[in-house]
């Protein structure tokens, strides 16, 4: 993003750990719900009044989240996944002339997966 000619460009890499409640219910659906801890690194890329800069952060936060997956057969799966992860990132933490700037990790997201099981 843009401000005042000033340039930011943030990126996320997550990983998420966890534990899932599978529901049996037959007719090959398996609805789960699960929880756990979500590992994020922030990478922000600026450059302001000319002078490029990286600032990192890694935080440890929660995800909650709701699925089903379907057995097309005994060993491959289609599925469906909608999480919601909290958290924020504290940048800018070495400069203390732009101050620190916390920046809102949490959200929604949601996945389609393809899986084999043994």
């Amino acid at each position: 993003r843009k401000s005042n000619g000033d340039s930011f460009d943030t990126y996320t890499a997550e990983m998420h750990l966890g534990a899932r409640k599978v529901f049996e219910i037959g007719d090959g659906f398996h609805p789960y719900v699960g929880g756990g801890v979500a590992l994020i690194n922030v990478l922000q890329e600026s450059e302001i009044d000319d002078a490029k800069r990286e600032d990192e952060d890694d935080i440890a936060t929660g995800w909650v989240g709701i699925g089903t997956y379907y057995s097309l057969t005994d060993s491959l799966t289609l599925g469906a996944d909608l999480r919601y992860v909290g958290g924020s990132a504290e940048l800018d933490k070495t400069y203390p002339q732009t101050g620190s700037r916390d920046i809102d990790l949490a959200g929604t997201m949601g996945g389609l997966s393809i899986g084999y099981q043994w």
